[in-house]
């Protein structure tokens, strides 16, 4: 599967401390591809990895849920202290559409909340959307390109 690849590809490129142990690797499955991420995460501090469109890669290939859960629980964890020690936010980018980020999107994203290993219930939801955002929606916090170009900003 290409997103596999792609994945692979882009882990190779980060600057993750043990992205040499995973190097050339060539992953076979979903499986092998997050346990790569796992090897290469530091074990003394913490690290940030989004992985875009998960329902539609849960929808694509029917391994890639079961592979995140298993990699979740048993290599990237609560009990790998100090890193994923817990899930800060969940979030949704609505980039190319035309539309603001309304009712259809956030309710997508609460339901799709919860197959993210360690969100829950309570977990702070937030988006980032080129259109704009619905003002009634019960969002921790939202963003625009300004915010974008805000932040990239030398102080």
């Amino acid at each position: 599967m290409a997103e596999r690849a792609d994945f692979a590809a882009t882990l190779a490129q980060s600057p993750l401390p043990g992205v040499e142990l995973v190097a050339g690797l060539q992953a076979q499955d979903w499986n092998q591809a997050l346990r790569s991420l796992a090897l290469a995460v530091p074990d003394d501090s913490p690290s940030i990895a989004v992985i875009d469109e998960v329902p539609w890669l849960v929808e694509q290939d029917q391994e890639f849920e079961g592979a995140l859960w298993t990699v979740w629980d048993r290599h990237l964890s609560a009990d790998r202290e100090p890193v994923a020690r817990q899930v800060h936010f969940v979030g949704s980018v609505k980039w190319l559409e035309t539309q603001p980020f309304g009712r259809h999107d956030n309710d997508a994203l609460v339901r799709d909340m919860l197959a993210v290993p360690g969100a829950a219930p309570d977990t702070p939801l937030v988006a980032l959307a080129r259109c704009g955002v619905a003002d009634d929606l019960p969002l921790t916090a939202h963003w625009g390109p300004e915010n974008l170009v805000r932040a990239w900003q030398p102080r």
